[in-house]
């Protein structure tokens, strides 16, 4: 197999794998179908080869002859309905024959086609096969007539009825005695004759346009060309690929018609058969309905019966199930995502267009969707008088159905509790003894759980914990660079170049504003240092002391009493670290 089969084989085999491995069945249906297409590329491709080395030992390789034979057998598809391989087959099954007998001033290659040409007419008008109309020519070319009947052209099956026909047909310009006076190019002229005046001829070309059978015909050559393309070095698949689109497409505007008007005759008969059919009806269930009643009920008797084993199978079965059901989802949707960006706009486009379309006819929609609604209010108001006869007939059967079921309802409701009760209470011992393992089955579920609770909890703190270490430094670098940004902008508002020059201004003139402060607020400050050493009077030694709202202060000094008797101390510390002798305005 070449290379170019092998890639083509791999990319039709991905595609079936992955089709086929989504559902199981679809395994063996894909990986049949694209064996067997690749099995027939490769058949027909070997066909190919061998036909084309026959042309080959015909005519020379790369010859002329050679070159318009093969045209002829690329679209013979269209006005012979075959495909290259039949055109070949047909052709190199006549050539010999007709270019040892031929006249001198006769084309071999002109004559092959057209004995091809009217087989295939032959075979379009009649039926039967190319070959039965090929192989009757031939043998009349080899000097036998007596296949001649099977044209049906009007040609009578012997020599004495050829010779008759040639001289009645007039294409030689004079009559003859024997065939042995006769040329092959003679014998095809004197036949297409005929197989004209029988309107056969360039039959096939018109039904390959106009009729279901020769489009499926034309169809089904330029998809056996399209298969052994797939496996020819250089052919052109897109060539091959729009000849059988192409074919589809006359094939299916020759078919929608005949639906249409098959749809049609079938709409006209469907009343007179429901007709029949209401009519035979009754007498058909009233001898079917109880077979078949009683064949239902034995089926499904026998598949109640057989549940518990199908579902003891199925519940055997489930994990396997379970595990396959997400393997094939898996990979149904990693497929899914990788032709999703292709399929969308697809989709979207689609969608726009059949939009647009429902949008320019949308004023026929809305009359039928008006029509619709009128035809469904005439149908209920039609209706109202059936469900004014009908609906006191029913609600008094209703209820009297309802009152001769009433002593077995209330029967009923008084056994249902009662039935409940006692299936309680019968299941009272065996609950009773199974309550202790319940509750250990309850504590040792709940130990697990409050397990890997502490676990989870644990793992949070850790987490919480090192994303606050790890936020250190970012802290610090964004605080760092707030300080910078707000002493650029301070630079900027101020038109200063030094800092240090101009903040020493302006400490200055806080410092100043701080002692006045301080001097004004010394009466309030007096008052609250005094408060706070008469809450202790019996200070000694170290203290520490926190003192309220505002200011801690921690005494780390030997105290004495000065010559007033009060306790005072040397030396006081302030939070903040600053040490200084102020005694409260007394000496130390």
């Amino acid at each position: 197999m070449d290379s170019k089969l092998t890639k083509i084989k791999g990319k039709l085999g991905g595609i079936g794998s992955l089709i086929g491995k989504s559902v199981v069945a679809g395994t063996v249906v894909a990986t049949a179908a694209i064996t067997g297409l690749v099995k027939k590329s490769v058949q027909a491709y070997s066909e190919f080869e061998q036909l084309n080395g026959g042309l080959e030992a015909l005519f020379g390789k790369g010859s002329q002859n050679m070159q318009k034979v093969a045209k002829m057998s690329e679209e013979a598809y269209k006005n012979l309905t075959l495909s290259q391989n039949e055109y070949l087959k047909a052709f190199e099954g006549s050539y010999s024959i007709i270019n040892n007998g031929i006249g001198k001033n006769a084309n071999a290659i002109e004559y092959t086609n057209k004995m091809i040409q009217m087989s295939s007419d032959l075979y379009n008008t009649y039926g039967g096969t190319v070959e039965q109309y090929q192989g009757a020519i031939n043998w009349a070319l080899k000097g036998t007539y007596s296949y001649l009947d099977n044209l049906n052209v009007g040609i009578k099956g012997t020599k004495e009825g050829f010779i008759e026909a040639a001289n009645k047909s007039g294409v030689l310009n004079k009559n003859i005695k024997d065939t042995s006076e006769l040329t092959n190019d003679q014998i095809l002229d004197v036949i297409q004759h005929y197989v004209k005046a029988a309107g056969a001829l360039n039959r096939t070309e018109k039904e390959a346009s106009q009729t279901i059978q020769g489009s499926m015909n034309m169809m089904k050559a330029t998809w056996e060309n399209l298969i052994a393309g797939f496996s020819k070095d250089g052919a052109n698949l897109d060539k091959l690929i729009d000849q059988f689109v192409g074919a589809a497409g006359t094939f299916a505007n020759n078919l929608i018609p005949i639906i249409e008007k098959a749809m049609v005759g079938v709409a006209k008969v469907l009343p007179r058969l429901i007709t029949i059919i209401t009519k035979s009806l009754p007498s058909f269930i009233n001898r079917l309905l109880p077979s078949l009643i009683s064949s239902v009920s034995a089926l499904m008797t026998g598949l109640i019966s057989a549940l518990p084993s199908i579902l003891n199978i199925l519940v055997k079965s489930l994990p396997t199930i379970i595990s396959m059901m997400i393997s094939m989802t898996i990979k149904v949707i990693n497929a899914l995502i990788k032709i999703i960006p292709t399929l969308i706009p697809m989709v979207i486009s689609t969608l726009l267009d059949a939009l647009m379309k429902l949008l320019e006819n949308i004023d026929l929609v809305i009359d039928l969707g008006i029509k619709i609604i009128f035809a469904l209010i005439d149908g209920i108001i039609a209706t109202i008088p059936v469900l004014q006869q009908k609906a006191p007939i029913i609600i008094i059967k209703l209820v009297g159905a309802l009152i001769r079921a009433f002593p077995k309802l209330a029967a009923a409701a008084i056994q249902i509790p009662m039935k409940l009760w006692s299936g309680i209470i019968k299941g009272i011992p065996t609950l009773v003894r199974n309550v202790p393992k319940i509750i250990t089955n309850i504590v040792s579920a709940l130990k697990k759980e409050f397990s890997k609770m502490k676990d989870v909890g644990k793992n949070i703190i850790k987490g919480l914990w090192n994303g606050a270490k790890d936020m250190k430094d970012y802290v610090i670098n964004k605080f760092k660079g707030l300080g910078k940004s707000i002493l650029k902008g301070m630079k900027n508002v101020l038109g200063i170049h030094s800092p240090s020059k101009e903040f020493a201004i302006i400490g200055r003139f806080s410092m100043l504003g701080y002692t006045e402060g301080l001097e004004k607020m010394r009466p309030e400050l007096d008052k609250a240092i005094n408060g706070m050493f008469n809450l202790s009077p019996s200070m000694t030694g170290t203290m520490n002391n926190t003192l309220s709202p505002n200011v801690n202060v921690v005494n780390n000094v030997n105290v004495e009493t000065d010559p007033l008797g009060q306790v005072v101390s040397k030396i006081k510390t302030f939070s903040g670290g600053a040490k200084n002798d102020y005694n409260y305005g007394y000496g130390g």
